[in-house]
């Protein structure tokens, strides 16, 4: 299925041949008949820029060069590399920052090590040999943590603007505990648990202004085996799939070996080595400081901060001409293929691709590449049998294609990689330094998440098994067509994240098959793309860019009285390269920025906590001068406050804050200098906190406030001590005092009934599920939830309450809603909610047609305390969805507010009685199957000892009481009463329920009781003339269960010769195939029918389900009948319809491609399957009845 997918969209993508040497170390392991004399031209990734960072490494650990790696990608430029060998006080001496690779030490080197750092040098070690951690502040606890969990520390100035969730590492981390250091980053041993033990450390030494801090694992390992995957797992088999590709080294649920993903998918969205990576960026510009700041490249040109890399698989199809003419035309009149502004792209393709020499030739000259599509039979590989696909294949390629430049970049057919790195090594001796074969797939495991499931969106370099550093840029394919994933979610949550609060920058690489002229995919990419003012590029684009950005370099730094000099070399096709420096340094901010000179221009940007200015990077000398702190004597100001002076209903939860004007002295923002005190004047206890990337003080009371009382806080300046100071010691010039009153009410919601949105009916008409994240200060109930409904939402609407985890708390449905305006449904209990905890309430639509204003929470929460939603990035992205049926939603869209609300109060009762909010059948249905279940659904949770033979009844015309079973299912909260044997043909049945003041009677978990009686009434088809189903019952599926554990909806699309009613749905159900299954008719344009539960299922063999009113179908009309299973494995025979469909009376199961492919399927919690694989028969079925 997905798993296989129809060519699985991997392509095998082009190799470039072209004259020049290659120049980085291959591998440890030589492969045969492997030759690097074919390689690009390219300057070795081993070249040394030269500067103030000195990289020390050793030759017994080749990891340890992949440090300089790491410092070209975050543009730090300015850096040598030498052996440890090579090492001496007077070489020290030269450098103002070293990154001391993981090694052994001997005692002279720690000593020389330690005075360098006493007498002003900034250290850096990783993993550090135990013999510093006298030095670096740590105590020794003889223990380790693997592949573990760290916690940067925003609050601190390296810290400031990395993700403030826990993220991985892969490597092996030390535990210490802090002897002097101050911890910047904390591990953890899971996502959630902390250790007392630091990740990342910082302390000074001596008087000179040294710093040195640690890494406390090997980051260069953590980033090689995020980004490559688990080497424990390369060449196997893992997801069930074959061939043996990249997903394999992340897949943890193999079934012969089930562990925990490589990559934790709950942290998918962030891409967690490019993280580390800028945290040690910062931390390497942050201990600089006090010597000089040193400037940086920016990742891409022209400032972008995200760039679309484009690509596609054409297997021979020949949609690569379509494709390519199409993606001039979307391109602006006039644009600048150099300057990335027209759309470009990489087709993989077939030698027999239609497509002419000269065609290809004339788009490669326009800026596209056309490659080959290298082929492996989509069968595992070995060293040499790989080497020869690629000898043979290039030069049928050559000879097909004679003038088309050789492709530098890759993907292999199938995603073929089969084990650690013979491909990199293969595709480098082919002169390919561009490969996209890592691919996020299968759907199943995708889970329809936008994200890095290799922890980075950033083009870096392979490192082989042993460290070996290898000159092929490893793109990863983050967006497919054969993923599962939806668009433009995906697209827009991609390029949202690296444009936004966020920060996740990256090169976003696509899959959209080049086999037709157009792709929705790519359709969608490149609509959210220009939206939002991002490049889409070819792969030779992008490894030109890279090459070029690599091989530019800051040289003759030097800081004189206040100014830094430096110059500039731009690599060779760096159209566009930008430099930054940072704004602030010891000794004032950045006032002007010359060239050879001459005035520049620069912007500033802040980036990961860092203030830089911006400016085209030329060739030439600059110099950049800085203003002298010492010239400061504004005295700072306070802002804004929060509550507002004056509020008249501040929560009894709030926290009180205050913004300056400017950056504070830290250590002047205390509880001595800000200060909060009753109508009493005494003071509130609470705790103080500064955050200097904000410039925010913030008093957290130590307890809640009473309601209905004035407070007043004040900040603390004037003549004398305490008070707080600015960076420059000028304090506030007096104190600063506002006040502000508690409410009284004990009710909250956040919105009042005259809110209105900006939208209040979107034009979006899919069925989905709208949340909004928020914490409450004070410990409460959530009585209800509340939504905003335009005139177009119609249909029933589900109000949801969940933990920020996804657990479902509570759920009712809405119920006499008006046209439009507010709506509210209560719960049939108040949920008890912690303070300061983040839970997500949400309602579902089947309509769309929701309300949305795009934005709301870009830059700031809602607050009406002691409620507050969530700004975006608080706690992860806030207003969140999900499409399809009722469910949690996890996904985020331009920090939109969907405009749904709680009730909120610090007591509860509950005096509501019940009410049934749906029945199945409906009251006055007819043509009932005779084998229905009669249910009844409820608006609130009921006590399920009342529900039973005496509170549900079922009686026929004759008021005689039918023998049943019943049942309550507390999550649906939906009684079932099931008859003992079929019902009579064409008769009248009446269903009872009873409430009302005596016993026996329906009640909720408070006693509330079912108003009265509630009663409905339905009839029974009349006696079936003949039915027809596909297949019989004798029929066997060639594979009765397949391996694949996972939710899936799996259909068939038919037709009828004659106008019919559709009476139930059949499927054939292995021994693995347990768990519930749910039966649904579809029109074929995915609306939903009619759907039906089984019941009363045998072990294995052919299931069925009748729906509760035969479905009347229209003759030669495509339809599809479908099943969901919870555990997957399900039947199945591969190519069963790719020749022929199958014929059985008036019945027609389509053959592949007379409407689109047959044999459908969708993974996740159920929905209208659209994909498929091999046209596939998964053995579903229908029961049809003609008309008379």
């Amino acid at each position: 299925m997905k798993r296989h997918l129809k060519y699985f969209t991997l392509s095998l993508c082009t190799f470039l041949l072209s004259a020049g040497q290659a120049s980085v170390l291959m591998t440890t392991l030589p492969l045969p008949g492997l030759q690097t004399s074919a390689a690009v031209a390219a300057t070795s990734p081993n070249t040394e820029p030269g500067g103030s960072i000195l990289v020390i490494t050793t030759t017994s650990d080749p990891f340890s060069n992949y440090y300089a790696e790491i410092l070209r990608n975050e543009g730090l430029n300015t850096f040598n590399v030498s052996d440890i060998s090579l090492v001496s006080s007077e070489m020290l001496a030269n450098y103002d920052v070293v990154i001391l690779a993981r090694m052994t030490l001997n005692p002279s080197q720690v000593t020389m090590f330690s005075n360098w750092a006493a007498s002003g040098g900034n250290l850096i070690a990783m993993r550090p040999d135990k013999q510093l951690s006298s030095l670096l502040g740590l105590t020794d606890t003889a223990s380790t943590l693997s592949n573990g969990y760290l916690l940067v520390d925003t609050s601190k100035a390296p810290g400031s603007g990395i993700v403030n969730q826990t993220i991985q590492f892969h490597d092996t981390a030390d535990r210490y505990t802090l002897n002097g250091a101050t911890s910047i980053a904390n591990l953890y041993t899971n996502a959630t648990t902390a250790t007392s033990n630091p990740g990342v450390t910082l302390r000074s030494v001596g008087n000179s202004g040294g710093q040195v801090a640690a890494f406390t694992y090997d980051l260069a390992r953590s980033v090689v085996y995020t980004r490559q995957g688990n080497p424990a797992w390369a060449g196997q088999e893992r997801d069930g799939f074959s061939p043996i590709r990249a997903n394999d080294m992340f897949f943890g649920a193999a079934s012969n070996d089930p562990q925990p993903d490589w990559i934790d998918m709950n942290k998918v969205a962030i891409p967690q080595a490019d993280e580390q990576q800028r945290l040690l960026a910062n931390l390497i510009l942050n201990m600089n400081l006090d010597k000089k700041p040193l400037p940086r490249f920016w990742y891409f040109p022209h400032g972008k901060k995200a760039v679309v890399l484009m690509t596609g698989d054409d297997h021979g199809n020949g949609g690569t001409v379509g494709r390519f003419n199409q993606y001039k035309t979307m391109s602006p009149a006039g644009c600048s293929v150099e300057d990335w502004e027209c759309v470009r792209g990489t087709s993989y393709i077939y030698p027999n691709t239609p497509i002419s020499d000269a065609q290809a030739a004339a788009f490669t000259a326009d800026g596209f590449e056309v490659g080959l599509h290298v082929n492996t039979n989509c069968a595992n590989y070995t060293p040499t049998s790989l080497q020869n696909f690629y000898t043979q294949q290039l030069s049928a390629w050559s000879t097909r294609f004679p003038s088309v430049p050789a492709s530098p970049s890759q993907r292999h057919h199938c995603g073929v990689w089969s084990d650690w790195a013979t491909a990199s090594k293969v595709e480098l001796s082919q002169g390919i330094r561009l490969d996209t074969n890592y691919y996020f797939w299968p759907p199943n495991w995708v889970g329809n998440r936008p994200g890095f499931f290799t922890g980075s969106g950033m083009p870096m370099r392979f490192a082989d098994l042993n460290g070996t550093l290898i000159d092929v840029y490893q793109a990863t394919t983050q967006i497919t067509d054969e993923s599962g994933q939806t668009y433009p979610f995906t697209v827009n949550t991609l390029l949202d994240r690296a444009l936004g609060a966020e920060g996740y920058y990256g090169v976003f690489t696509v899959n959209a098959h080049t086999d037709s002229n157009t792709s929705s995919v790519s359709d969608a990419v490149v609509t959210s793309a220009q939206a939002r003012g991002v490049p889409i590029v070819s792969a030779r684009q992008m490894l030109n860019w890279l090459d070029g950005r690599n091989n530019s370099s800051f040289s003759s730094l030097v800081w004189n009285n206040n100014t830094l000099s430096f110059a500039i070399a731009p690599g060779t096709g760096t159209r566009g390269l930008q430099a930054m420096l940072p704004v602030r340094s010891a000794v004032g901010t950045v006032a002007s920025i010359t060239l050879n000179g001459s005035p520049v221009s620069y912007t500033t940007q802040q980036i990961k906590g860092i203030e830089y200015a911006l400016f085209s990077a030329t060739t030439g000398n600059y110099v950049a001068t800085y203003t002298n702190a010492t010239t400061d004597t504004t005295p700072p100001s306070v802002s804004s406050t929060s509550p507002s002076n004056g509020e008249p209903n501040a929560g009894i939860g709030s926290s009180v804050t205050a913004t300056f004007s400017e950056t504070v002295d830290p250590a002047t923002i205390n509880a001595n200098t800000f200060v909060l005190k009753d109508s009493t004047n005494a003071i509130v206890p609470a705790t103080v906190t500064y955050n200097a990337a904000t410039r925010t003080a913030t008093l957290q009371p130590s307890s809640s406030l009473v309601t209905g009382r004035t407070y007043t806080a004040t900040v603390i300046g004037g003549t004398s001590q305490p008070r707080v100071q600015d960076l420059a010691g000028n304090p506030l010039a007096a104190n600063f005092s506002w006040s502000f009153t508690t409410a009284i009410s004990s009710s909250y919601s956040f919105w009042n009934e005259t809110a209105t949105p900006a939208i209040a009916a979107n034009s979006d008409t899919q069925a989905v599920e709208l949340g909004v994240k928020f914490k409450s200060d004070v410990n409460g109930y959530v009585t209800g939830i509340r939504f905003y409904k335009g005139s177009g939402n119609t249909g029933t609407h589900v109000g949801n309450l969940w933990t920020s985890a996804g657990q479902l708390l509570a759920t009712a449905t809405f119920s006499n809603e008006t046209a439009s305006g507010w709506q509210q449904v209560k719960f049939s209990q108040p949920v008890a909610i912690n303070a300061n905890t983040v839970y997500v309430a949400s309602y579902h639509t089947s309509v769309g047609r929701y309300a949305i204003n795009e934005g709301y929470f870009a830059t700031a929460s809602v607050d009406n305390p002691p409620l507050h939603f969530l700004r975006d990035g608080e706690s992860g992205g806030n207003g969140v969805y999900k499409y399809g049926t009722t469910g949690f939603p996890n996904q985020t869209y331009r920090a939109s507010n969907y405009w749904v609300d709680v009730t909120f109060a610090t007591s509860a009762t509950d005096t509501t009685p019940p009410s049934i909010s749906a029945t199945s059948p409906s009251n006055g249905a007819t043509n009932v199957s005779t084998a229905t279940s009669i249910t009844a659904t409820f608006s609130e949770a009921i006590d399920p000892a009342t529900i039973n033979a005496n509170t549900f009844v079922l009686q026929d015309a004759n008021n005689a009481l039918v023998p049943a079973t019943v049942t309550y299912d507390a999550a649906s909260r939906t009684a079932t009463l099931q008859p003992s044997n079929l019902l009579a043909t064409g008769a009248i049945y009446r269903a009872t329920l009873r409430g009302g003041t005596t016993q026996p009677r329906v009640q909720d978990l408070a006693g509330n009781a079912l108003a009265t009686n509630s009663t409905w009434s339905f009839t029974t088809a009349a006696a079936a003339s003949n039915s027809y189903s596909l297949w019989n019952s004798s029929t066997i599926p060639a594979q009765i269960a397949t391996f694949d554990p996972y939710p899936v909806e799996l259909g068939v699309k038919f037709k009828s010769n004659t106008n019919g009613y559709i009476t139930g749905i059949r499927f054939y159900k292995g021994s693995g195939n347990t768990g519930l299954h749910k039966a649904t008719l579809w029109t074929s344009s995915g609306q939903q029918i009619a759907t039906a539960t089984f019941t009363n299922e045998t072990a294995t063999g052919w299931q069925q389900v009748n729906f509760a009113q035969p479905v009347p179908i229209t003759a030669n009309t495509v339809y599809v009948a479908s099943y969901h299973t919870t555990t997957g494995n399900y039947a199945f025979a591969l190519n069963y319809f790719a020749n022929s469909g199958l014929d059985n009376g008036p019945l027609h199961a389509l053959r592949d491609g007379a409407n689109g492919g047959n044999g459908v399927f969708k993974y996740g919690n159920g929905g209208f399957p659209s994909q498929t694989f091999r046209s596939s028969n998964y053995f579903v079925d229908v029961v049809f009845t003609p008309n008379q």
